[in-house]
């Protein structure tokens, strides 16, 4: 119950994110995005030895932000940071 409701709350929070368009002497050009990255990562580990193959499965996280600069509506600049556990 208590994931749902988180899930629910950041959906809230982040669903609602847009880009914003700036306005220069009454001409809409340009905007800026910044918004959160998570996600799950899945990692295999393979060890060869002379008694045969060993193989293990880690699960990981990865969290972070993400920005994007527009010029125009066709142009645009996007980075993010991100921190990933393998």
């Amino acid at each position: 119950m208590r994931r749902i409701l988180f899930s629910l709350i950041m959906l809230f929070i982040f669903g609602n994110a847009s880009a914003q368009l700036f306005s220069i002497r009454g001409h809409e050009i340009g905007f800026a995005y910044l918004g959160p990255k998570v996600g799950t990562t899945f990692s295999t580990i393979t060890n060869m030895d002379v008694l045969g193959t060993d193989t293990k499965t880690r699960t990981g996280f990865q969290i972070g932000a993400v920005g994007e600069i527009g010029l125009t509506q066709m142009l645009s600049f996007e980075t993010e940071l991100t921190f990933t556990s393998k």
